[in-house]
């Protein structure tokens, strides 16, 4: 974002985004400006963004599998993001952080493959997730020349770069197949469990997820804000969700990790269905 964007660019935010994104771009002074996603599965309403573009926007953050819907977003989507990205030349910043997290029949899909899409797609990824190496603090960019130098120039001033000994477990992580793979079943397993738990649930409506490890439920149906939901969860039911409107579109919203065993989802869930029953 510092090696891209000006004070007063605006970036379209597929809405509810990570919250993070919000203060990374107010920092430098550049604009979040949020576009709901449609509330039925959680992926790019392109009419929407299409009103949202301004003479100011510059960017598109793109993010799937998405954090916190759980949503991946299918190959003409992505382009029909390149599409508009070319129609109006911004810029495309697409966090693949959850590449190797996907539940549906397509994988993820990097838009700098569609025409048009390389030159403006900046590709950031990491350890993080696909290899449970949260902390680390290892992450990956891809991008034109131009901003790869930019970007070099900035992190050496701010960062250098990571600590050198950290540098040969990356490497070794991206020989390992077997390992990672069988994390990502697993983590689909407890998709499926929990997605049919909290389906199961009276008042909330929540799409399959589709990725990531995340389930974000449409909880309206209980008469109860987001905020109330998460408050009387947490005090009645002894379980912690992330209220949806701590991010911007979120209203209505709960968000779900389900990076826990299986005994605490299956645990978590009934003392959601036992407290809601109740009610």
């Amino acid at each position: 974002m510092m090696a891209t964007l000006n004070p007063g660019d605006e970036v379209l935010l597929l809405a509810p985004a990570w919250p993070s994104y919000d203060g990374m771009l107010k920092l430098i002074g550049a604009v979040p400006v949020h576009v709901p996603v449609k509330r039925d599965d959680y992926h790019p309403d392109f009419a929407a963004l299409e009103a949202a573009i301004t003479p100011n926007t510059k960017a598109i953050m793109v993010n799937s599998p998405n954090n916190p819907t759980g949503a991946v977003y299918r190959p003409e989507e992505i382009g029909k993001l390149v599409e508009l990205a070319v129609k109006h030349d911004l810029w495309i910043i697409d966090d693949m952080i959850y590449a190797t997290l996907v539940w549906a029949d397509y994988g993820y899909t990097s838009p700098s493959t569609f025409p048009g899409g390389k030159e403006r797609t900046l590709t950031i990824g990491g350890w993080s997730k696909g290899w449970a190496m949260t902390g680390w603090r290892l992450g990956w960019i891809g991008g034109s020349t131009e901003v790869a130098n930019a970007v070099k120039k900035i992190n050496a001033s701010a960062a250098t770069h990571v600590a050198t000994f950290l540098m040969p477990a990356a490497i070794t992580a991206l020989s390992l197949e077997e390992e990672t793979q069988m994390m990502a079943d697993s983590f689909k397993e407890r998709c499926e469990v929990i997605y049919q738990l909290l389906d199961a649930l009276p008042g909330i409506t929540v799409p399959k997820p589709e990725g990531a490890f995340y389930a974000l439920c449409d909880i309206t149906g209980t008469g109860m804000s987001d905020i109330e939901f998460a408050n009387r969860a947490l005090e009645e039911a002894q379980v912690q969700l992330i209220p949806g409107s701590l991010m911007e579109g979120g209203e209505g919203f709960v968000r779900i990790s389900y990076a826990t065993s299986m005994e605490n989802i299956e645990e978590g869930v009934k003392r959601l269905s036992n407290w809601l029953n109740s009610l």
